[in-house]
């Protein structure tokens, strides 16, 4: 992993990858200093490796422009001087300032437009802002909510028509068939409904998902879980317990914190939306499994419990899905605010 000069403060680690996209853009010059590992000191970028990459450069891509622009040092700020105009000892005096060591380089974040905001240590130019596919997913997710409050309904007019059928409520065979079928129906309904909800939030989450995941890696951070692997642990058994939840948590700390493997701490409000969310799916899976049980025996005091747990299964849902709304909100602001930063 390297670090690079801008501005006179160092910037990484960076990928060698990364640094070719800044080379190619323009960003790094022949003239900047870098380090690696290895090396006893900082030295320009053509007295290493990277010396292959400024031989054919290709011409400057428009979307680029805006970002070499922004961190091109002002011509009025002597300070901000970069390459033959400052000296390696004048940057280690400044790293000294900093670190108290000028053998190591520290990591340093470009400035915010706003106080609060996260700034990031790479600006490789390549990730992609999150807002559109967020807002899709804010309307599948809101969707889901409502069609699972349907299915709560369902349940109560199923279960106050299996009670009022067993307390002989009814007063002719007629009306008990035509309440049942109007409540079969409606059933239908919702449950046909729910089905097009939860698959429709959960290909639209799954892609903000993925292009989350996707922009921590284009902008050099390194994450245990691929972007692929955010959609596709939720159908592996028994890793689908956890590993779904790391993906989200290294969205989230590499989102906010700038490091998707490290330790910042984690908000309430994404371990209850777990919580919520295995909860009850395992509480709707249980009350399928006792309806069907209930409905072949003709047992139908266990058809209520199992309404019960199907009541209570789609409730943790609801509370899921809404804790997740939270949650794409402020990792889709973070991460268009580095977008921001990238192209304005």
């Amino acid at each position: 992993m390297w670090h690079y000069e801008c501005n006179g403060q160092p910037v990484g680690p960076v990928s060698e990858e990364a640094l070719k996209l800044l080379i190619r853009d323009g960003v790094l010059s022949r003239s900047t200093l870098v380090w690696k590992s290895g090396l006893s000191a900082w030295v320009n970028a053509d007295e290493t490796d990277l010396m292959r990459y400024f031989d054919t450069p290709p011409p400057l891509a428009p979307k680029s422009e805006s970002l070499r622009r922004a961190t091109e040092p002002s011509p009025e700020d002597p300070a901000s001087r970069t390459g033959p105009g400052r000296t390696q000892s004048e940057l280690a005096s400044r790293y000294a300032e900093t670190k108290g060591d000028a053998s190591e380089p520290a990591i340093f974040s470009a400035p915010t437009s706003e106080p609060g905001k996260r700034p990031y240590e790479v600006f490789v130019g390549v990730t992609q802002p999150l807002g559109g596919i967020a807002g899709h997913a804010q309307v599948a997710v809101i969707a889901f909510v409502l069609v699972t409050a349907v299915t709560i309904l369902s349940d109560l007019a199923t279960f106050g028509f299996i009670d009022q059928a067993l307390s002989g409520t009814y007063l002719s065979e007629a009306e008990s068939e035509s309440q049942g079928a109007a409540v079969d129906s409606f059933t239908q309904i919702a449950a046909v409904s729910y089905l097009i909800a939860f698959v429709w939030s959960a290909i639209v989450i799954g892609r903000w998902t993925y292009r989350a995941m996707k922009n921590l890696r284009d902008m050099g951070l390194e994450t245990t879980v691929s972007p692929g692997g955010t959609i596709g642990w939720h159908i592996v058994p028994i890793a689908l317990l956890w590993m779904p939840f790391r993906g989200m948590a290294q969205i989230w700390r590499g989102s906010i914190h700038g490091a998707p493997t490290g330790d910042s701490s984690l908000p309430a409000s994404m371990r209850l939306w777990w919580a919520a969310w295995l909860f009850g799916n395992w509480s709707s899976f249980g009350a399928f499994r006792a309806l069907e049980t209930g409905l072949a025996s003709q047992n139908f005091e266990l058809v209520q419990v199992a309404l019960i747990s199907g009541i209570v299964g789609s409730s943790l849902l609801i509370s899921a899905a809404l804790l997740l709304l939270g949650l794409i909100k402020r990792v889709t602001r973070a991460q268009d605010d580095h977008s921001a930063l990238q192209f304005n």
